[in-house]
């Protein structure tokens, strides 16, 4: 079994669930190139059109692999 494979058995499932939110929004992003208009933290949008899926989503939405790869580690390092 390889390190990395370790280290990933080791992390609870919450960790990974939000590893792999962030992996498959990331994905999303990359391959469809979606108007990230439409997920982006607008406080106005959220407290006058109730719009509050951009509370999660602007959380989700990366700006790049790096970035994706920064944050995921983060959470690891948090997380497990």
């Amino acid at each position: 079994m390889s390190r990395a494979s370790e280290t990933l058995a080791d992390l609870p499932l919450s960790t990974r669930t939000i590893l792999s939110a962030c992996l498959l929004t990331y994905l999303y992003q990359f391959l469809l190139d979606p108007p990230l208009r439409n997920y982006t933290m607008c406080p106005q949008n959220v407290l006058y059109l109730h719009e509050f899926y951009r509370v999660i989503t602007s959380a989700l939405f990366h700006g790049g692999l790096m970035h994706v790869g920064m944050n995921c580690m983060s959470a690891m390092a948090i997380g497990g």
